[in-house]
């Protein structure tokens, strides 16, 4: 049978309040702290505490068990203010040596990006924020997508990190290209696992390794595609477990098994920018270096968490589909609502910004429409 790597992922984003025309130049508090407090408090209640319990047990009765964990760095901004107990909790996982931490960037900014620049800052500082929090500096990537896979192993490598964790685009379409260990491209050996998502009944087939991916969150844990609760991610593990499966981390995968092809260059899975997500990136974009110069911690960090990824999610059209009987509405009515209310909180860093002392870079565009 195949080795398995099993990947759980955690992630609750900052959350953008409604943000309109008459509070630029007025009110700085952009995030809706109550909105997250709230909805992370179900997720505790429903998902996380229920979910590292059954992990430490599992831990605890079967010696051979391991994993990895992603833990987004929005969601340990949270654990922090909000739910220190759960944040203890993960940290015991850690401390068993068996749930080896994997890093992303700091703001959950990968999938898009403003800059190779801000990239690369923010998986540093998570790297550090991850030690002070949790015990462990993570060495393997994992629990965001990036768009080039290869450009983006190439600054992986150089903060030091030794491998990755990929979620699977259109050209690795096959169960069976996915049970292998890659380097990230032809010239590079940074060497490079692609994630199966879910938990498939199936994992005695040709190949290197089997990598899953499962999503902690309320809504990952719901996902219809892949019908996944914990129950049934508790009954999957014990099953495996008692076949006498084997479990690695992904820096045990990585020692063992060596790469033994590259990667095709568009294995991530990458998103298709819509005008408002691209007109929205590419002012966002424009800010960057004005925001870095003005060295102000306040609007660094407000910027930082402007580039998180799930922003730009809430201006496209989703299906809709029923998660925890107790999760509340999406914080905007429509993709258009979302991107103006993104447009009015650059106006207002920019007008920031102006009274900084930086001139604007942002004539027109960032007057508030």
């Amino acid at each position: 049978m195949n080795p398995i790597c099993l990947c759980l992922t955690a992630h609750e984003p900052h959350r953008l309040r409604p943000y309109n025309y008459f509070d630029v130049g007025r009110r700085h508090d952009y995030w809706d702290a109550e909105s997250m407090r709230r909805r992370l408090a179900t997720a505790e209640r429903l998902v996380y505490e229920p979910a590292t319990a059954k992990l430490a047990g599992l831990l605890d009765q079967h010696p051979a068990f391991a994993f990895s964990l992603a833990i987004s760095g929005p969601l340990l901004d949270q654990l922090a203010a909000f739910a220190p107990k759960l944040l203890a909790a993960f940290r015991s996982l850690v401390e068993t040596g068996r749930a080896e931490l994997l890093c992303a960037t700091s703001h959950h900014c990968l999938s898009w990006a403003v800059s190779a620049s801000q990239v690369e800052k923010q998986l540093r500082l998570q790297r550090e924020r991850l030690r002070r929090a949790l015990g462990r500096e993570p060495t393997i990537f994992g629990g965001e997508g990036p768009r080039e896979t290869q450009a983006f192993a190439a600054i992986a490598e150089a903060v030091g990190l030794t491998g990755m964790l990929l979620e699977s685009g259109p050209t690795l379409p096959d169960d069976l290209s996915r049970r292998h260990v890659y380097s990230a491209s032809s010239r590079s050996h940074f060497p490079t696992m692609v994630t199966t998502p879910g938990l498939p009944e199936d994992i005695a087939r040709d190949g290197d390794i089997l990598c899953l991916a499962v999503d902690l969150s309320t809504e990952g844990l719901r996902r219809r595609r892949n019908r996944v609760t914990l129950s049934h991610l508790e009954e999957w593990l014990r099953t495996a477990l008692s076949r006498g499966i084997e479990f690695l981390t992904p820096s045990e995968a990585f020692s063992r098994l060596p790469p033994t092809r590259a990667l095709p260059a568009k294995a991530a899975r990458s998103p298709i920018a819509n005008e408002l997500q691209q007109d929205a990136l590419d002012r966002l974009a424009a800010l960057e270096s004005r925001i870095m110069a003005a060295g102000a911690l306040p609007m660094v960090e407000d910027f930082r968490r402007l580039t998180g990824s799930d922003h730009f999610g809430e201006m496209t059209l989703r299906a809709t589909e029923s998660t925890a009987q107790e999760s509340e509405p999406e914080t905007f009515d429509s993709p258009y609502e979302a991107y103006m209310s993104f447009r009015h909180v650059l106006s207002d860093l920019d007008r920031r910004l102006s009274l900084s002392g930086l001139q604007p870079a942002l004539s027109a565009g960032s007057a508030p429409a």
